[in-house]
This record gives C-alpha cells, structure tokens and sequence, in this order.
C-alpha cells in the first residue's frame, strides 16, 4: 500500500511539474477559473469580502430555498441542478460554498463551521431579510444545514437533510467506511499526512491533487451505492475547503470520534425537518433512522428505493418531487 501511494504522489508530481504545454503556474491550465479570475461568473460578495460562485432562480418574492452541497472541497451547486425545477415555486439559491466549485480560493484558517454560518447569515440578509429560510443540505451539506440551523433556529423555516453525514460519536461508530469509521477512507489519511510535508505551490496545484485524489481513495462506491462518483461532475475540487472543514470538524487528528451536533437539537428547533435517504447506501435510510432521527422533534423520513447516495442525480424525478410535497405542505 505505501509503494502504491508513493507512485501515485510521484507521478501526480510529475504530471505537474514536468509538463511543458501545461505551466500550472499559469491561470486556468490544471482546473477551471474561479470567480476572482474569470470576470463573466455569476458571484456573490460575503461580509468579509470572500466571493462566492453563486446563482439564483425564480421570483426574489417567493419564499427563498438555500441549497448546501456536499464534499467538503469534492462537489459543487451543479450536482443540484434539477433542483431548479422547484424556481416556479421557490426563490432557488445554488453557491459553491467558499473554497469549492468555482467560489475564490481562500487559505485553511478561513474555513471553518463559523465562516461557512457567516456565509449563509449574509445570503439570508440579501435574499431574505424579512423572513425565515428553506435549508436544503446533501451530505456534508446536511451536517452544515444542521450546525447552521441549531445556532440559528430563528432563521430557518423547513429544514430538509439529504443523507447528512454522521453527526454525533456513536453515527461515527456505526458508519462502516472500510477499516475504519469515519469520512476518509485510511488511504486518503496517509496520503493527506504526506502532504503535510510537500505541500502544493499553488490553490490550483492542490486542488488538481485533490481532485486525483479523490477519485483514486475518496468516495467508495459500495458505500454510496454503487453509484459513479464522477458523475457528481465538480467544476473543481477544492483542497484547502476540504482541510479548514475537516480540522474544524475534528476528523484528522479523529478527535470527530467524540463530537455531537445534534445534543439538544430537539430543544432548539421544533419546525418541521425532513430526512431522504437511500436503500443503497451506508449513510442511508437504516442508518439515518438509527442515529439521527431521534435527536429531531418534528421529523418526517422518506425512502428512495433502488437508489443510492447521490439521487439528486440519478434519481431526480422521485427525489425533487419529495421535497416540493414537504415544502407546500
């Protein structure tokens, strides 16, 4: 296993460093542009000046539905885009959260869960500063909803978790990713632990890395369903996105083990909460049933059969009419 990620890093090294046609130094030649760079993206500017990939849909009149992905730093808004169907209905907010898609690249210590709240706190104050919001959150998406909506309940009108990733010790300790519990698999971590040492030049070289990265050790496709983690098709993976998030959360140094965001979660948030989760997936319909749905006072679950974790994509005709039913009821 150690000479095989030492090939891998060598030769992701090599395809950077050595290609003559390719200069990473130079904009746009390993991933896309981001916002700072390519002036004809849709944007939006943060309170602390960070700009965020974004794009809204339908009539700004009509109640606001904020869409949060997953990843950390491994998916962008547009695995979302047949959510834009709910725009007759919804004022649809699709971003790439800071860090990730095509949002500005920004350095570790400024991504973090209180950055990433901040951020959803100014989009309500530009889209919709009179009333409450609609929290949509796949995945990782899912844990941010809920963090969010636990330290802000007075904002939030419907909350609506997507197989939110494992939120307290014990969905840790029961979530089977591999040898060990956890949102990486071993391989990643070891790979991770090199990086320390070798860092990337440049937020375009890391996010390359990352992105190779990813699809050599991250998503397991017998945990997620068996369905192609390609497809989820970032525009660009986000490297130092994924770091700020997963030091904040406590998974490198597996200090995660011991955390909970769903301690009185019921206390804080009596609105109405909905759960989707797959039949064909680890962080699904069992496992969310089992560990997440006692923490939530008013909670409803829906499964979608014959699917697995990524059904936004693959299943879209049962999976966006679910939320519309829950939004009008």
């Amino acid at each position: 296993m150690k000479l095989k990620l030492a090939s891998i890093y060598v030769l992701l090294t090599y395809s950077i460093v050595s290609c003559e046609f390719h200069d990473p130094e130079k904009d746009g030649n390993l991933v896309p542009l981001t916002v700072t760079q390519d002036l004809t993206l849709p944007r939006f500017e943060t309170s602390d000046g960070v700009l965020l990939h974004l794009t809204t849909f339908g009539d700004p009149s009509n109640p606001v539905l904020v869409v949060l992905h997953g990843g950390p730093g491994a998916m962008d808004y547009h695995a979302y885009d047949n959510l834009i169907s709910l725009s007759d209905q919804y004022f649809l907010v699709l971003f790439d959260q800071r860090g990730a898609g095509l949002s500005q690249r920004v350095d570790e210590p400024d991504v973090t869960g209180i950055t990433y709240m901040q951020d959803i706190n100014d989009l309500k104050a530009q889209y919709s500063p009179g009333q409450k919001i609609n929290l949509l959150g796949h995945s990782f998406g899912g844990l941010y909803a809920t963090l969010y909506t636990y330290n802000y309940p007075e904002n939030v009108n419907k909350l609506i978790l997507a197989e939110p990733m494992a939120m307290t010790k014990e969905a840790n300790e029961g979530w089977d990713n591999g040898d060990d519990p956890g949102i990486l698999s071993n391989e990643l971590n070891q790979v991770l632990e090199a990086f320390e040492y070798t860092l990337p030049n440049s937020h375009a070289e890391a996010d390359y890395m990352w992105a190779m990265l990813q699809l050599e050790f991250g998503a397991d496709d017998q945990l997620f369903g068996n369905e192609d983690f390609s497809m989820t098709n970032p525009s660009r993976f986000g490297y130092f996105a994924a770091i700020g998030i997963l030091n904040w959360l406590g998974f490198l140094d597996e200090s995660y083990k011991n955390m909970n965001f769903l301690d009185d979660f019921r206390n804080k948030f009596q609105n109405e909460v909905l759960i989707m989760a797959a039949d064909h997936s680890s962080l699904g319909y069992d496992f969310q049933e089992e560990f997440h749905q006692p923490f939530f006072e008013n909670v409803e679950m829906v499964k979608i059969s014959d699917s697995g974790h990524y059904f936004f994509i693959f299943k879209p005709t049962v999976a966006v009419p679910i939320v519309r039913n829950f939004l009008n009821e």
